[in-house]
């Protein structure tokens, strides 16, 4: 998660998975650090429309923004940011808890390096 406007990262989660309830805990655990937002931003991903994020949101009397359908670059900072930490993941030949691990490895090096 980063703060569009001085591209901090915020938060960095790394799952085996996406769900509603993991996304929902990553956003209290920023919420707690940094304050909670007037406005998040996400994409149409399953996880940021569930709603556990939903009912977070609306109880927090946050302001829900989704990128449109099928359009990438509505978000350039963001995805640009997600493609430099996991483009190559997508590559690696790791498999399972291994390539979990190494994804952490990967997203931890890369988000100091990008956040600097």
């Amino acid at each position: 998660m980063i703060d569009i406007y001085s591209r901090y990262i915020v938060g960095v989660r790394v799952h085996a998975r996406e769900s509603g309830p993991l996304a929902e805990n990553m956003m209290r655990d920023v919420f707690d650090v940094h304050g909670v937002p007037h406005v998040v931003h996400a994409d149409r991903g399953t996880s940021m429309t569930s709603k556990p994020v939903a009912d977070l949101l609306e109880d927090l009397t946050v302001v829900r923004s989704h990128s449109r359908p099928r359009v990438s670059n509505d978000n350039p900072y963001s995805e640009a940011c997600s493609v430099d930490c996991t483009k190559p993941l997508i590559n690696s030949t790791d498999r399972g808890p291994i390539k979990t691990i190494s994804a952490c490895r990967w997203i931890m090096e890369s988000c100091l390096f990008i956040g600097t």
